[in-house]
């Protein structure tokens, strides 16, 4: 996950043959939940799953959400619970801008402080960045709370992704460590929020874009009113130019509060209706990656045994060599005691 140009398309063509489409504007590429199949050398074979941002050039922070909180709620029914999340941060930007924040916060109550273990946090386009300024930035991001600082406290890992493949395979492979040393995977917050029947209104996601949406309501209904005021100047002023410009700006305002009014409403669905418009919508084939995946989960189950015996083997060694260890240090000391009995045994001298 992350804004537009962060790096999400290019992260997963360093690993999948089916190429995401990596924009070189700031238009957004990724207009859907897509799945890839990847695959590395050190790795196997492995999914990423790429969203769309909350700043999509097309489509509304809310619909954006539709999708994203739809997906996850059908892989939680289907028993599929992500190994990690990935979210992306271009290391250039000098500032958190309003969008970055808005995502960020958007992202936080998506995953919930549960399951931030499970996030990495990753800095992109070091290339292009003064070494020194990138990292003041990632000092800030880091040691700032209401950036990334609160979830790395909740157990967040920061990454640089710098060296394309060699930083990207670290990232992952740390994901799938953490899987294997912690086979207790979380949900994430909406997941199990729209489990228990909450409408997508109702999830800590749901209440996020609605106190954005009511402060873009607020922002726009005060532009409507100094409007109003104008317009009134201009009629009394007979002045056309000017009212025509007014009355085009006017209903541009109208359209977004009403908008605003209606991707409110549109959040109070429940995963059942999330999950049909996602089928409606998406392209995945959801029955064939559910049979991938089952596969894959056998594979790791039987890995998991075999670490699980590994670890046993490794033990039991250790307790024999602690054994070994106390025994050598046991014949020592006897032997430094039998010394010390001869030295201290009276001596017969022979005439």
């Amino acid at each position: 996950m992350g804004l537009t140009g962060s790096g999400k398309s290019t992260f997963i063509n360093l690993f999948s043959e089916e190429k995401s489409i990596v924009g070189n504007t700031l238009e957004s590429c990724t207009g859907r939940v897509d799945i890839f199949k990847c695959y590395d050398s050190h790795i196997g074979t492995f999914y990423l799953v790429d969203t769309p941002g909350f700043d999509d050039t097309y489509r509304s922070d809310t619909e954006i959400l539709q999708d994203v909180a739809g997906w996850l709620s059908k892989m939680k029914g289907g028993n599929l619970l992500l190994t990690g999340i990935l979210y992306l941060h271009k290391i250039s930007d000098n500032r958190m801008s309003g969008s970055s924040m808005k995502n960020l916060r958007s992202f936080k109550k998506l995953c919930g402080a549960k399951a931030m273990s499970q996030v990495v946090l990753a800095t992109t386009m070091w290339g292009i960045t003064d070494r020194t300024t990138a990292k003041r930035h990632e000092s800030d991001l880091t040691t700032t709370k209401d950036y990334w600082g609160s979830m790395i406290a909740n157990g967040s890992k920061v990454f640089r992704q710098d060296r394309n493949e060699v930083s990207g395979r670290e990232i992952i492979q740390y994901l799938i460590e953490q899987r294997y040393l912690n086979s207790d995977l979380k949900p994430l917050a909406i997941q199990t929020e729209m489990e228990q029947g909450k409408t997508l209104y109702e999830t800590g996601a749901g209440q996020e874009m609605r106190s954005e949406l009511a402060k873009l309501t607020e922002v726009y209904e005060a532009k409507l009113e100094r409007l109003e005021r104008n317009l009134q100047s201009a009629v009394r002023e007979h002045d056309k130019a000017w009212q025509a410009e007014l009355l085009k700006t006017r209903n541009e305002y109208q359209a977004i509060v009403q908008q605003a009014k209606e991707d409110k409403e549109s959040l109070r669905k429940d995963h059942k209706a999330l999950e049909k418009r996602l089928e409606l919508n998406s392209g995945i084939d959801y029955k064939t990656w559910q049979k991938q995946h089952d596969e894959r989960a056998v594979q790791i189950e039987k890995l998991k045994g075999e670490v699980k015996m590994l670890k046993q083997h490794v033990e039991n060694e250790e307790k024999k060599n602690e054994l070994k260890l106390q025994i050598s240090e046991e014949k020592q000391k006897l032997a430094t005691l039998r010394r010390r009995i001869e030295q201290a045994a009276p001596r017969c001298t022979v005439m």
